[in-house]
């Protein structure tokens, strides 16, 4: 039978014919798309850390993810337990009427809690002391690292409409950049210094002095602390530290005019299209091409009051490039063009 004279010539070079048609490849090129979207996150954490330092000057900045839960009023919380059952000893701690009684401790800062029973303390304990760890996805670490990394950044001054960032370069000296924080790295805090634990330990050592007494009101006293204590001291849910421990970590980090930063993921992803036909069969470059794009958000405010001090979104996008622009970009050699550009407003 004889060739088709559309597809002879290919046949007799010993290839096979070819449509010519271009698709797409769900889920292929992940790697690539992450590889080449490197210098988006990076972009991006610049940006953001660039208007934060804007907005914030030189306070210390907690950076989260958007689903991220810190209780920064955890140390308040805690302290305000001890305290609530520090004054439940005030009480005699023999019967009869010449029963010796133990001085209570140098009286603590009275409880903002009101009238407070030993089953209030026990039950408001355990509904304030539930922690849960996040597992954060690949693409929220990666924003967050890219924003440290740049915590220096030169402060962006924001436009109206969608602007594009100026090379991002260290501020210059004198210039108040923020201080980073990743409260979720704070997994070893400095006793010393920590108000929550000094009114623990005072705690153990007036239970200790309570031991013997007889008293009911002393014997209800211990009861009531000792739960508290084992309140504090339980794991949280999912491995979690504990609330005491919680409470001392969150002292390091958190500060009368801190503010925080919550970076979001909101969109990520590439595609990869692959070409068949004669030309890209015998070599010709463009056989695989790829494309990837990135759409971040976030928000600066202030977590007394609430109040937004900045926010804006960023977007990124990688035109398609052939797919040996990853080895240009892992050798840091001239790789494929990464447009960003970003909205935001400062209060």
């Amino acid at each position: 039978m004889a060739d088709d004279p559309a597809t002879g010539v290919i046949a007799g070079l010993g290839i096979a014919a070819a449509s010519g048609k271009t698709t797409a490849s769900t889920g292929s090129g992940a790697i690539e798309a992450g590889i080449l979207g490197s210098d988006a996150v990076l972009q991006t954490g610049g940006i953001i850390a660039g208007i934060t330092n804007k907005a914030a000057g030189n306070r210390t900045v907690l950076v989260l993810a958007q689903d991220e839960s810190v209780n920064l009023n955890q140390p308040d919380v805690v302290l305000e337990r001890l305290a609530a059952v520090t004054a439940l000893f005030s009480v005699r701690c023999k019967s009869g009427p010449n029963g010796p009684a133990i001085a209570a401790p140098d009286a603590p800062a009275a409880p903002s809690l009101g009238p407070v029973l030993p089953k209030d303390v026990i039950a408001a304990t355990a509904v304030d002391t539930s922690i849960s760890p996040i597992t954060l996805s690949v693409a929220d670490r990666m924003l967050i690292d890219a924003v440290l990394i740049n915590g220096n950044a030169t402060p962006l001054i924001p436009e109206s409409g969608w602007s594009k960032p100026a090379a991002f370069v260290a501020a210059p000296t004198g210039t108040a950049v923020a201080a980073f924080a990743a409260p979720a790295d704070v997994t070893m805090a400095k006793l010393s210094g920590s108000e929550v634990y000094r009114q623990y330990k005072a705690l153990l050592a007036l239970e200790t002095s309570f031991r013997s007494c007889d008293t009911t009101e002393a014997k209800t006293a211990l009861t009531t602390a000792d739960a508290l204590v084992t309140s504090l001291n339980a794991p949280g849910d999912k491995g979690a530290p504990s609330a005491l421990i919680n409470a001392v970590q969150l002292e390091t980090v958190r500060g009368a005019s801190t503010l925080v930063l919550r970076v979001a993921v909101e969109q990520a992803g590439g595609t990869l299209l692959t070409r068949t036909g004669v030309i890209y069969t015998l070599g010709f470059p463009g056989a695989a091409v790829i494309s990837s794009g990135l759409l971040t958000s976030f928000r600066l405010s202030d977590p007394t009051t609430g109040k937004v001090v900045a926010l804006g979104l960023v977007r990124c996008f990688l035109p398609p490039s052939r797919l040996s622009k990853v080895r240009d970009a892992v050798d840091n050699a001239a790789s494929a063009p990464m447009s960003c550009s970003y909205q935001a407003r400062v209060a």
